[in-house]
C-alpha cells in the first residue's frame, strides 16, 4: 500500500504519462508517483495492540515459508471474491465529485481484475502469472435481495471527514475504525458482513491529501488476512487512484489483503521508511533486495537497469510456471517489476505469490467462497451496451452485459450458476452467437443487426432484444484528397478534442503525412432523422495568428463537401475561429436533413488551418483534417413513456414508507437516481424520479414523477414519578409515564398503557406512535441503589434454633442484637433497618458477639462487598480483600471478637453496599451456597468521600488559599480569629495524601505532590473549610 510516511512513489506503469479522470482532473507524472502505501502502519499497530489479530496473522503466515509455486485447482479454475464498494461521498449528485457513478465503480473493479488476471492488452499484461483470483461486485445483499454491490454513504454531515478525509497518521480526519457502540469512524458508516463480502471504502482524502494535493500522499491501505471477519477488515482507497487505470495501487493493496508482504520486507532497520538492509518476503521466487525507491542513484523508472542487486546477485528462478519465464539477471530487474515492490516498473506477480494468496483465500478467507453474495437472488433484468453502434466490415465490437442481479468480473471466465446466450442477426446471413458474458464480435457481413442477450440463473431465464442495434457497413465513400504545406509538422495548433453524440475523441496537434487522420471506422456514431445532436470541438491557435475551424458532413454521400449539395442541403455544420494564443470550444446543434442518405456510413470532416479558412479538399497551409463516421437512421418513433404508481399515494408517510413505481411503454428502462434498470422500483426517499424508456428500435423518451414526504416524527419521553430512577430502602416501586403520542407499547410485554409501575432495576423502553403512524422510541434506566444482588445462602437446618451463632453486632452507628434462630432461607436481611455511613480511608471498630453449642465449635466470618459487584472476594476488582473478620471459638463458649476495619479508598462511593455476617457449627461458614447450621445476617454500608461530609462554607470569603495554581508552596488565610489546628490534603478520589498540624502563619510545602488537582481541608476549633487547588 502507499503512505506519506515513506519517501517512495506509487506503484504505477512507467509508460503512463497522463491519466484523465472522469471529473476532468489530470494526473501528472509527479502526482502519480507521490502516492504511497499505508498498510504497514496499520498492520504494525494491530500486531502490537491486538492479540487476536497477531495470532491470526501468525497462523496464516505460518502456512508458508519459502513456498514453492503451484497451480491451484478449483471447480472453475478461477476463484472469485465478492466485493462491496462503499462510496463515501460528500453529498454530491451521483456521477459528480466524490460521488462517482456506478460505471466508474465498475471500471475500477475491471482495472483491478486486469492486474490480477493478467488480461492481455492491459496494464496488467506483464511477464508474471495470472493469479487466477478475480473480484466481482456482490449481486445479493445481506437481506437476500438483488444488489449492484455499491453502497453510497453521504458523509457531508461528518465535518472531520469533509475537511480531512480519513485519519491514517495523526491528522484531524475521521478515524479508520473505533469499534465502540457509537458510529464515529469511517468503517462504521458503511460495512457489510465481513465474512461474506470484502469491503472496500472509496475516499476523497487520507490525512487531508490525495492525488491532486502536491507532495506525498497515502493512496490506500488494507489489512492482512488475519483481520478476516473483523469490522475493520477491508481496504481503503483514494478515489483518484481507484479510477486511474495505470495505477496498480489497489492491486498492491489486495496483495496485502491476501497475505503478500512487500518483497523487501524487513529492509528498514530503523523504521524511517528508507531501506537500509536486504529484505526478503519469504517467497522463493522473489529475490532478497532493498526497496527500489531507496536505491541511490535512483533507478525508479529505469526498468532495463543493469545495476547488480547485491542482496541476491545469483537469483535464478522461474517466476511464471505457466510460461516458464525466468528471472535470473542478477540485477534489480529481478525485483523491480513486482507489484509488491516500490517501483515505477511494476507489472507482475510471481507463481510463489500466487500460491500464498490462494492459500489465504482457501483457508483464512475461505468463507468468501461459500458466501451467497455472488448468487443471484432473482431472475436478471437483462440490459447491455456496445462499444459502438456502427462498425466497418472486419472490425470488432465489444458487448458488455449490464444485467441486474448478475455478477460481472469483465474477464469472461463465467460462473457455475449463470449462463449467457447472445445472438446477432442481420436477417440475411447466419447469425453470430456467443456464450461469453462480454463478447467481442468481428463482423464480416454488412447489415443492420438485432442483438439479443439471454441470461439464465437458478431463478430462471430472461432476455432482451434491441432491434437495429448495430449497423455494419463497408465503410465511407471515397472523397477528394487533402494535403498540407506542413505535412509531418506539429505547431501545437488545431483540434484537440471532439464530442458528437457517442463520439468523444482526443487528438494530438501533429499534422500526419497526407494531412488527414481517418477515424471513420474507429470513431463513428448513429443518429436519427428529426433528432438534434450537440457538436463540441476544442481547438487552439498559435501566438501570432487566428485559427480557423470548419466541420462538414457529406449528407448526400457523393464524396464531396458542398455548401449546397444535390438535395439542396448545406453540408457545413460548424464554422468558427479564435484569436492568437487562445484555446477555444466551438459548439453547434446538428440535425440531419430529411434528405440525408440513410443506413450508410457518411463522412464527417473536421478541418482547421492557420490564418485562413481551411479547405475541405485540396492543399492548405498548416492544414489538418480528421474524418469521422456518421450513420443516419430513419426517423425514430419515440415510445410512449409512462410511470404507473402502484401505490395509493405519491406522499411517503410513516404508514406508507415506500412507493412502488412501474415504467411502461418500452423494451428496456433506465432510472435516474441510481435506481437501476428494472421496470418496477421501490422508492423510500422524496424526489423526482425520471426513467428513460427505450423502444425495440432504440428510440427513447423520458417520463418523471415527483414523490414528496410527510413524516413529522413524535418526540417520545419517559417521566419517572418525582424524578426517582433508583430503588432504595424506602422506594420499592417506581411509576413511569410515557408521553408524546397517541399510543404506547412498552418492551418486554409490559403493556400498552402510558403509565406502568416497575419493581425491578433495568432498562425500560417504550415505542410512542403518533396519529400519523410515525413512531419514536425512548428508554430509561432504573437502578438499584439498595445493594447489588448477591449469591444466595441456605442451611440444612432452616427454621431451627440450636442456641449458637451471632447475638450482637456493632459497627459505627449499627448496634443490633439478634436471636440464634435460623430463618427460612438462612438469611436475616437487616440492610434497610440497620445500615451506616463510613468514610473512605478511615478505620472503624467492628465488634461481633457469638456463641457455640456444647457439642462443637462455632466459626464466624464478616465480609463487605467493597466494589459492589454482588460477590464477596478475597481480592476484588480493585485488589481489596473483602473479608474483614474471621474467627472461631471452642464448644460451649460465648465470645466478643473485635477488629479495626479500614475502608479502602477504592471502595464504591455513595452506594448501599452489603456486609454479610455468617456463622456455622463445626466448620467454616460459606458466604454463598449451602451450610450445615449456617446463618447469615446482611447489613448495609455506604462509603462516602471524606470531602462529602466536610462543612464547606464556600459562600464565605474569610477562608482563602493562594497562589492557585501553586508550584512549591501553598498559603492558607483565615480572616477571623479562629485557630487553625490541622489540615488534610486529598486527591480527587478522596484519598488522604498528606495531613499535619498547621499554625496560622505557616506555609505548606507541596513540592513533592504530583501535578494535578487536590482538595485541602483546614480544621479549626469550630469548623472545617475545604477548597480546591491545582498543583503545577
Amino acid at each position: 500500500m502507499f503512505t506519506s510516511q515513506y519517501r517512495f512513489a506509487c506503484i504505477l506503469s512507467l509508460c503512463f504519462l497522463f491519466g484523465k479522470l472522469t471529473n476532468g482532473q489530470v494526473l501528472t507524472q509527479e502526482q502519480i508517483n507521490n502516492g504511497q502505501c499505508g498498510s504497514d502502519l496499520f498492520h504494525k499497530h494491530k500486531l502490537e495492540t491486538d492479540e487476536t489479530y497477531r495470532l491470526n496473522h501468525q497462523r496464516a503466515m505460518g502456512t508458508f515459508n519459502k513456498v514453492s509455486a503451484s497451480n491451484a485447482k478449483t471447480a472453475n479454475g478461477i476463484l472469485q471474491v465478492p466485493v462491496v464498494v462503499h462510496v463515501m461521498h460528500k453529498g454530491e449528485e451521483i456521477g459528480s465529485g466524490t460521488n462517482i457513478s456506478d460505471a466508474d465503480v465498475k471500471r475500477g473493479l475491471r482495472y483491478l481484475n486486469n492486474y490480477w488476471r493478467k488480461v492481455s492488452g492491459t496494464y496488467g499484461d506483464g511477464d508474471g502469472v495470472d493469479m487466477k483470483i478475480e473480484f466481482a461486485l456482490a449481486v445479493q445483499d445481506e437481506n437476500g435481495n438483488c444488489t449492484n454491490g455499491i453502497n453510497r454513504v453521504d458523509m457531508s454531515g461528518v465535518a472531520s471527514y469533509v475537511a480531512n478525509g480519513v485519519n491514517r497518521s495523526n491528522s484531524d480526519g475521521l478515524a479508520d475504525y473505533s469499534g465502540d457502540s457509537a458510529i464515529n469512524s469511517l468503517k462504521e458508516y458503511g460495512n457489510w458482513n465481513p465474512n461474506n463480502y470484502y469491503n472496500v471504502w472509496l475516499v476523497d482524502e487520507i490525512d487531508n491529501a490525495n492525488c491532486y494535493s502536491g507532495g506525498t500522499y497515502t493512496a490506500g491501505y488494507a489489512y492482512f488476512a488475519g483481520a478476516h471477519g473483523e469490522g475493520y477488515d477491508g481496504s481503503v482507497v483514494l478515489t483518484c487512484s481507484f479510477l486511474n487505470e495505470a495505477s496498480s495501487t489497489w492491486a498492491h493493496e489486495m496483495g496485502h489483503a491476501f497475505n503478500l508482504p512487500h518483497t523487501f520486507d524487513g529492509d528498514d532497520a530503523n523504521g524511517d521508511g528508507v531501506g537500509d538492509q536486504c529484505g526478503d518476503d519469504g517467497i522463493f521466487d522473489t529475490p532478497s533486495h532493498i526497496r527500489t525507491s531507496s536505491i541511490s542513484p535512483s533507478i525508479y523508472y529505469d526498468c532495463e537497469t543493469t545495476d547488480v542487486n547485491s542482496c541476491d546477485p545469483s537469483f535464478n528462478e522461474t517466476i511464471n510456471p505457466d510460461t516458464g519465464f525466468v528471472r535470473n539477471s542478477g540485477t534489480h530487474q529481478d525485483h523491480m517489476h513486482n507489484y509488491m515492490d516500490y517501483t515505477g516498473c511494476s507489472s507482475e506477480f510471481t507463481g510463489g505469490q500466487r500460491t500464498v494468496v490462494t492459500n489465504a483465500l482457501t483457508t483464512t478467507r475461505a468463507s468468501y467462497l461459500s458466501s451467497p453474495a455472488l448468487t443471484p437472488a432473482n431472475t436478471a433484468t437483462v440490459f447491455f451496451s456496445a462499444s459502438a453502434s456502427t462498425a466497418c466490415l472486419g472490425e470488432s465490437v465489444t458487448f458488455t452485459d449490464e444485467s441486474s442481479c448478475t455478477p460481472n468480473t469483465y474477464t469472461n471466465n463465467g460462473y457455475d450458476n449463470v449462463s449467457f446466450s447472445w445472438t446477432f442477426d442481420n436477417g440475411v446471413d447466419t447469425p453470430y452467437t456467443s456464450t461469453l458474458q462480454n463478447p467481442s464480435i468481428t463482423f464480416t457481413n454488412s447489415g443492420v443487426y438485432d442483438v439479443t442477450l439471454e441470461v439464465t440463473n437458478p431463478e430462471g431465464t430472461t432476455s432482451l432484444t434491441k432491434t437495429s442495434y448495430i449497423a455494419v457497413t463497408s465503410g465511407v465513400a471515397a472523397t477528394c484528397e487533402i494535403s498540407s504545406a506542413n505535412d509531418g509538422s506539429n505547431f501545437s495548433v488545431g483540434v484537440t478534442n471532439i464530442i458528437f453524440n457517442t463520439i468523444n475523441n482526443s487528438t494530438t496537434t501533429a499534422i500526419p503525412e497526407g494531412a488527414l487522420n481517418d477515424f471513420t471506422c474507429d470513431y463513428n456514431t448513429s443518429v436519427f432523422l428529426g433528432e438534434s445532436y450537440d457538436l463540441e470541438v476544442d481547438y487552439k491557435s498559435r501566438s501570432q495568428f487566428n485559427q480557423y475551424l470548419e466541420v462538414w458532413i457529406d449528407w448526400d454521400n457523393n464524396g464531396s463537401f458542398d455548401a449546397i449539395n444535390s438535395q439542396g442541403d448545406s453540408e457545413m455544420v460548424l464554422s468558427d475561429n479564435i484569436i492568437p494564443s487562445y484555446t477555444g470550444t466551438a459548439t453547434a446543434s446538428v440535425t440531419p436533413p430529411i434528405s440525408a442518405t440513410l443506413n450508410t456510413l457518411l463522412r464527417m470532416r473536421v478541418v482547421t488551418d492557420v490564418d485562413r479558412s481551411p479547405v475541405t479538399c485540396g492543399n492548405g497551409y498548416v492544414l489538418r483534417a480528421d474524418d469521422y463516421g456518421v450513420y443516419v437512421k430513419p426517423a425514430c418513433t419515440a415510445p410512449t413513456a409512462g410511470i404507473t404508481n402502484n401505490s395509493s399515494t405519491t406522499v411517503l408517510t410513516c404508514t406508507e414508507p415506500s412507493i412502488s413505481l412501474t415504467a411502461t411503454g418500452g423494451a428496456s428502462y433506465s432510472w435516474d437516481n441510481n435506481k437501476g434498470i428494472d421496470a418496477t422500483i421501490s422508492v423510500t426517499e422524496p424526489g423526482t424520479y425520471t426513467v428513460i424508456v427505450t423502444s425495440f428500435d432504440g428510440c427513447t423518451e423520458t417520463e418523471s414523477i415527483v414523490i414528496t414526504e410527510n413524516k413529522p416524527m413524535p418526540t417520545a419521553e419517559i417521566t419517572a414519578e418525582d424524578g426517582q430512577t433508583a430503588f432504595n430502602c424506602d422506594i420499592a416501586s417506581i411509576n413511569l409515564t410515557a408521553s408524546g403520542g397517541v399510543s404506547y407499547v412498552w418492551d418486554n410485554g409490559l403493556g400498552t398503557n402510558a403509565s406502568i409501575s416497575v419493581t425491578e432495576p433495568g432498562i425500560y423502553a417504550v415505542t410512542v406512535t403518533d396519529a400519523n403512524g410515525c413512531a419514536d422510541t425512548e428508554s430509561i434506566e432504573i437502578i438499584n441503589s439498595k445493594t447489588e444482588a448477591n449469591c444466595e445462602v441456605s442451611s440444612t437446618n432452616d427454621g431451627g434454633n440450636f442456641g449458637c451463632g451471632v447475638t450482637n453486632l456493632t459497627f459505627n452507628t449499627i448496634d443490633n442484637t439478634t436471636s440464634t434462630y435460623i430463618p427460612d432461607g438462612a438469611l436475616n436481611d437487616f440492610i434497610c433497618s440497620n445500615n451506616t455511613t463510613i468514610i473512605a480511608g478511615n478505620s472503624y471498630q467492628l465488634d461481633v458477639t457469638y456463641k457455640s453449642r456444647i457439642d462443637g465449635s462455632a466459626y464466624l466470618e464478616v465480609w463487605i462487598d467493597w466494589d459492589s459487584n454482588g460477590e464477596f472476594e478475597t481480592s476484588n476488582s480493585n485488589g481489596s480483600n473483602e473479608q474483614v473478620l474471621i474467627d472461631n471459638i471452642g464448644s460451649n463458649s460465648t465470645n466478643t471478637v473485635s477488629t479495626s476495619v479500614t475502608v479502602p479508598t477504592t471502595a464504591t462511593l455513595n452506594t448501599l453496599l452489603k456486609m454479610r455476617v455468617v456463622t456455622d457449627h463445626n466448620r467454616s461458614p460459606v458466604v454463598c451456597g449451602n451450610g450445615f447450621v449456617l446463618r447469615g445476617d446482611d447489613y448495609g454500608v455506604t462509603v462516602s468521600n471524606a470531602l462529602n461530609v466536610a462543612e464547606v462554607l464556600s459562600e464565605e470569603n474569610r477562608f482563602k488559599i493562594y497562589p492557585n495554581p501553586a508550584n512549591n508552596y501553598l498559603n492558607v488565610f483565615l480572616s477571623n480569629s479562629e485557630k487553625i489546628t490541622s489540615f488534610k490534603i486529598y486527591d480527587v478520589f478522596g484519598k488522604t495524601v498528606w495531613e499535619n498540624e498547621l499554625q496560622r502563619s505557616e506555609q505548606i510545602n507541596i513540592s513533592k505532590l504530583q501535578t494535578g488537582f487536590y482538595f485541602i481541608k483546614v480544621k479549626t476549633e469550630t469548623k472545617d473549610y475545604v477548597s480546591k487547588f491545582l498543583k503545577e
